[in-house]
């Protein structure tokens, strides 16, 4: 079965839209970059000088897999599906649309020996461990 590339560049534009509605909402003014960074957003910050921020979406958990009912990220760049660099990024913001939750979480915390992980699984009640902004925050004026 062939890939829907549009239903999926709609779902992520939407996840980019709800994840800079949340961060002005928390007084946390995001700038958006091109689409040729691995990365879609860069956030102002003290240390360090700014978050990279890549947003990934899914639109419902899934039913099969190693976790039924679980959400699950590819945390791969773009249609090559290659994988992350921890120097790519900082954050990942891992957008569950039908729920409309957001799990903020660093690279570091997703990084082993071999490099960043390519997929992640998440039940909902796990959303809550990672709702706050991990880095510190410029306020905006």
């Amino acid at each position: 079965m062939e890939r829907d590339y549009s239903a999926e560049i709609r779902v992520g534009h939407a996840a980019e839209l709800l994840v800079e509605a949340e961060l002005l909402l928390k007084g946390i003014v995001p700038i958006r970059v091109t689409h040729k960074y691995p990365y879609d957003l860069i956030v102002p910050s003290t240390v360090p000088l700014f978050v990279r921020v890549q947003v990934k979406a899914v639109s419902e958990p899934r039913m099969d897999g190693p976790m039924p009912g679980a959400y699950q990220w590819s945390l791969r760049k773009g249609k090559g599906r290659v994988p992350y660099l921890a120097t790519d990024l900082e954050v990942f913001c891992l957008v569950a649309l039908d729920i409309r939750r957001f799990a903020w979480r660093t690279v570091a915390s997703l990084t082993k020996a071999q490099g960043v992980i390519t997929t992640l699984n998440m039940r909902e009640k796990d959303f809550d461990e990672y709702t706050e902004w991990p880095y510190p925050i410029i306020e905006a004026e």
